[in-house]
């Protein structure tokens, strides 16, 4: 569970780069850069952090996980359409 975690980690630095018209060119450091980010979700990089570090051992802890990565997707896709709503 640990890698898909980390792989929707990945994916969400992906999109904020996108939405900065930056490239992301290697996933180490991504998660701090992710939060100098001009349009950035501010709890991005305690979210992620707290999330990968401690994943949870019972189903109850990986529920809670999944639900604080949740929403930093939905923080994540507000951005997405102000911004298009912008344009």
């Amino acid at each position: 569970m640990s890698g898909c975690l980390f792989r929707a980690a990945c994916c969400l630095a992906q999109v904020l780069f996108a939405l900065n018209e930056r490239y992301l060119i290697n996933e180490k450091g991504a998660v701090a850069a992710a939060g100098r980010l001009t349009l950035r979700v501010p709890t991005f990089r305690a979210t992620v952090e707290e999330v990968l570090s401690r994943p949870g051992a019972k189903p109850s802890e990986l529920r809670e996980r999944l639900q604080r990565l949740e929403g930093v997707v939905l923080a994540a896709r507000t951005l997405v359409t102000e911004l298009i709503v912008e344009e």
